[in-house]
């Protein structure tokens, strides 16, 4: 099956000045989970990254936009899946520091530059915001009546300490009420919350869970499991977090967590494709 990779980030010049995923601060956490660095990393081959890309059956990869200084223009990230329309799509990084000019970028980058969706991560903004701060809706609006989803960075890492996580993943109720046309993604699915998250999934039909290298070997990775087989296998996108996974490793380990096919295919690639109109 043509696999889609949710979330992944080629080495190309905008995504490799980024400290995540290819700096030092990038290259720490698969350090600490004892999870090697790709070869197509290590030498930033794009020759190499299409060869993975290959041998573990991922047809598309979904690149998401950063705007944490220095950031990578969408521009760049649309020229590159101009030059490879078959292998990666893009979603645009929105900075959420002026309203006017975030809804401006979301209306171009889905207008002009023909981005699948918007990525924003309210917890790097400086200072921090809320997932439901005022300023921050209408980034919402604009996405739910351009009918593009919206994915949102959740994670221990974001926000000021590891509370902003939990605190703003509830938050998110309150945002998928309000947007109920709105598609919502957790990237990195609000780990380690992960309990608050698969809750609100299953009361929120618009929000989806991508855990990315969370649900391989991790504490709370059955909880994901469980819900997959059932409530969640619609909701769920299936991504490598590459380079902080390698990619045949991550499909290989996924793929024998026990699913069922017709829910492998959902989480593998159908989802995926059916969210972002593919």
């Amino acid at each position: 099956m043509p696999i889609v990779d949710f979330r992944l980030r080629p080495p190309i010049p905008g995504l490799l000045a980024l400290d995540v995923p290819y700096g030092r601060a990038g290259r720490w956490l698969p350090t600490r989970l004892g999870v090697q660095f790709p070869r197509s990393a290590e030498e930033r081959s794009l020759e190499l990254l299409f060869a993975e890309m290959a041998e573990a059956g991922i047809a598309t990869g979904v690149i998401p936009g950063r705007t944490v200084p220095p950031g990578i223009a969408n521009e760049e990230i649309t020229g590159f899946v101009r030059e490879h329309p078959d292998r990666f799509v893009g979603v645009a990084g929105i900075d959420l520091a002026n309203r006017k000019q975030s809804v401006a970028e979301v209306e171009r980058a889905i207008g002009e530059l023909a981005m699948r969706g918007i990525s924003i991560e309210p917890g790097f903004q400086s200072p921090p915001l809320e997932v439901d701060d005022p300023s921050v809706y209408p980034v919402y609006e604009r996405a739910e009546q351009l009918g593009v989803p919206v994915l949102l960075t959740m994670s221990l890492f974001l926000g000021p300490d590891i509370g902003w996580c939990q605190r703003n993943t509830a938050k998110l109720d309150r945002v998928a009420g309000d947007f109920r046309r709105l598609n919502l993604v957790l990237c990195h699915a609000s780990w380690p919350y992960v309990e608050t998250a698969i809750g609100l999934a299953l009361k929120r039909p618009n929000v989806y869970l991508s855990p990315d290298l969370y649900v391989i070997d991790m504490p709370f990775a059955e909880s994901f499991g469980r819900a997959l087989n059932g409530f969640l296998q619609d909701q769920f996108l299936f991504a490598t977090a590459y380079p902080l996974r390698p990619l045949k490793e991550t499909v290989d380990a996924f793929s024998a967590l026990g699913l069922s096919d017709s829910i492998l295919e959902k989480a593998l690639t159908h989802n995926a494709r059916r969210l972002l109109k593919l």
